[in-house]
């Protein structure tokens, strides 16, 4: 046989990989979306908490916009109030009203249609996400690989929770990262801004996300994007809630002025905001509520956050580099847990912290390596401790009051455990941001120093 004829055989482990790849992320994918549907029912009306989430947040405040009916209302005294004339949990949240103009499409077909389109919709978006992180990171990324990631992120928490929630966070993530990604140090700088603006835009959707996001950004040096951004986010949010308060009648400063901190109230009460009742927060200052077993008065958690907030942006703002505008660089890192740790998040939210966690493994930028094998290691262990902690599950927690039963002298030992376990991914992702501080404050200064030197050095030779 001549060595055209011999067959080649390098490709079949490659095919047969690519292959076992696709298979698990439609088996994985498949999993999710039924267990969804059809095995994890709602305590009331037997709906899904996707399904419930996605009438909450989606569905239901596109349809009150449309019939003329407030849905920030969080009122339920009438018969008239928007939870009073809809089949909703929660009233909808200071999300932007430009998120009900995004997402009219889905409001259109009947609500079930409408919430199969949007779980597919979600798994073409996650597919999205992971290509994107695997391109930021390695420069490439084949769809086998895609679809693997894709998959390896629906077996654990934040990814698995992020398709089941109903809400917008893999869009949130795929915009963060094009802010994070597009910077003003690029070619093109201005188009470039003009991307990570619009990347900003869409973050305002949530103000959790795109508040923190825009003031970090201008810290670490993307001014003109983060003005541009938060203004133009800023205008369609204020625009927005206009109409929606002129189609229910109610544009009036003093109704608008009752309606919004009445929501806002409603909201901090709500049982998924709660730590006595979620376990999915993971906010520095619910990590601290989950420690001390009580809920923190509001100066306690807006100080944490401050302080987190004005910390970074001091960092940032010192540690300003070149090579910093960029989606994988320790600054980006740092931005992204600062935004986290800072504020209200839960853990479908940080699927993201994906992106930071295989370029530091990866070393894909320079300023990774720069950090030193330790902290580096470390940062990375402490961000994959949330995808990896199943203690918070709720189907654990008979299994750990009844291993806490078998010691007698401890009946809170179950609780304890449970509060800790709740606790340990705010704690490491806090722990994290602080390493990373540090560690960017360090570099920063040894590099000013060696430049010092060596322009010393000239000046005297």
């Amino acid at each position: 046989m001549t060595l055209a004829n011999k067959p080649n055989t390098s490709r079949a482990p490659t095919a047969l990989k690519d292959t076992a790849m696709i298979l698990f992320f439609a088996i994985v994918a498949s999993g999710v979306v039924y267990r969804s549907f059809c095995l994890a029912p709602d305590s009331s009306e037997g709906r899904t908490r996707m399904y419930r989430d996605f009438d909450d947040t989606i569905y239901y405040p596109i349809r009150a916009v449309w019939d003329g009916v407030n849905p920030y209302n969080s009122n339920t005294e009438l018969p008239t109030d928007y939870m009073q004339q809809y089949p909703v949990t929660n009233h909808f949240p200071l999300y932007s009203p430009l998120m009900l103009l995004l997402y009219a499409p889905f409001a259109v077909p009947p609500v079930l249609v409408a919430t199969i389109l949007y779980a597919l919709c979600s798994l073409a978006l996650l597919l999205v996400f992971a290509w994107s992180v695997l391109r930021l990171v390695n420069g490439s990324a084949r769809p086998a690989v895609v679809c693997g990631f894709a998959g390896l992120l629906l077996l654990l928490q934040p990814g698995r929770t992020a398709l089941q929630s109903g809400q917008i966070s893999l869009a949130l993530s795929v915009a963060m990262m094009v802010a994070l990604e597009f910077g003003e140090r690029r070619k093109h700088a201005n188009l470039s801004s003009w991307y990570s603006a619009l990347g900003l835009v869409f973050l305002t959707l949530k103000p959790t996300f795109g508040g923190p996001a825009g003031l970090l950004l201008a810290a670490r040096g993307d001014a003109r994007s983060a003005f541009r951004g938060l203004f133009i986010g800023g205008m369609c949010f204020l625009l927005g809630l206009a109409i929606v308060f002129a189609r229910a009648g109610e544009l009036s400063a003093g109704t608008l002025s009752s309606r919004l901190t009445s929501n806002q109230t409603h909201f901090q009460s709500h049982p998924d905001v709660q730590t006595v009742s979620t376990s999915g927060r993971v906010d520095a200052a619910s990590s601290v509520e989950y420690l001390l077993d009580r809920t923190l008065p509001a100066s306690g958690t807006v100080g944490i956050g401050l302080f987190m907030l004005a910390i970074a942006s001091c960092v940032l703002w010192l540690t300003q580099s070149e090579s910093s505008s960029s989606a994988t660089s320790v600054n980006s890192a740092f931005l992204l847990l600062t935004m986290f740790c800072c504020i209200y998040h839960q853990i479908y939210e940080i699927v993201l912290l994906a992106l930071p966690i295989l370029a530091g493994y990866c070393g894909s930028h320079p300023s990774w390596l720069e950090l030193g094998t330790g902290p580096r290691r470390t940062v990375i262990a402490l961000l994959c401790l949330p995808f990896v902690n199943i203690l918070i599950l709720h189907g654990l927690r008979p299994a750990i009051a009844a291993t806490a039963n078998l010691i007698p002298s401890s009946p809170d030992f179950a609780e304890t455990l449970v509060r800790i376990a709740n606790a340990c991914n705010g704690v490491a992702l806090a722990i994290a941001w602080a390493i990373l501080a540090c560690a960017l404050v360090r570099v920063a200064y040894h590099k000013r120093s060696s430049l010092q030197h060596s322009q010393t050095a000239f000046h005297t030779t």
